[in-house]
């Protein structure tokens, strides 16, 4: 028990440190993906006989210390021949070597899912358009998007960057914050309105719908 919360710190420390960050206000995307990558590259560096020794004599010391029962393995059954084929299944020798098995299964796990999640094409788009933002250049990952209207994009990244000085997707965020709306609503009441007629256009047996077309039944 002490050994597994042990371990388990180690593992969710990383995490919670990964949460705290993705949770910030002013988080980029590309912030985002660095702070992930730096999370994965510490449970690397975690997956060796030194980090878990460390961790295991930790809590032997501990146990010791507290008079309770000492870390051992668990009554462990040989798997069927018919999983495990013709050859000897492995069985681990001392509970150290069970134990620094299962650590090592944990973080292999984290660090395949943070890949899953954080390698994904389309957050790879949303970094470009980062860029386009702070560069003024459009790219061709603007095409993917045509709501964005090239052109028209073009025209305003201009005259935002001729306005404003900024050098983080950060500063835009807070100066997008900071300017002042041509209208000031009274109230949501026409918001509300619209939110509520839209989804009497696109309803779940419409869900399929593409954007243009939604566009051309709202008009």
């Amino acid at each position: 028990m002490v050994l597994g919360l042990l371990l388990a710190k180690e593992v969710m420390m990383g995490l919670e440190g990964l949460n705290t960050s993705l949770q910030g206000r002013g988080k980029t995307v590309g912030g985002m993906l660095s702070a992930a990558e730096c999370v994965k590259k510490h449970f690397q560096s975690q997956r060796t006989e030194e980090a878990f020794n460390k961790v295991y004599t930790s809590a032997t010391e501990l146990v010791t210390s507290l008079g309770i029962e000492p870390i051992k393995m668990p009554h462990l059954r040989k798997p069927p021949r018919r999983h495990a084929g013709p050859a000897e299944p492995y069985v681990p020798s001392t509970d150290q070597e069970y134990y620094r098995v299962q650590f090592f299964q944990v973080l292999d796990t984290v660090t395949t899912q943070l890949t899953k999640w954080f390698e994904q094409e389309g957050l790879q788009y949303l970094v470009k358009l980062e860029k386009v933002l702070l560069s003024g250049q459009v790219d061709d990952v603007v095409d993917l998007y045509p709501e964005l209207q090239c052109q028209s994009l073009k025209v305003q990244l201009d005259m935002f960057k001729a306005n404003y000085t900024y050098g983080t997707c950060s500063e835009v965020s807070e100066i997008m914050r900071n300017m002042v709306p041509e209208v000031v609503p009274a109230s949501s009441a026409e918001a509300e309105r619209s939110f509520s007629a839209l989804r009497r256009l696109k309803t779940w047996l419409r869900s399929s719908m593409s954007q243009t077309r939604l566009n051309s039944m709202a008009v």
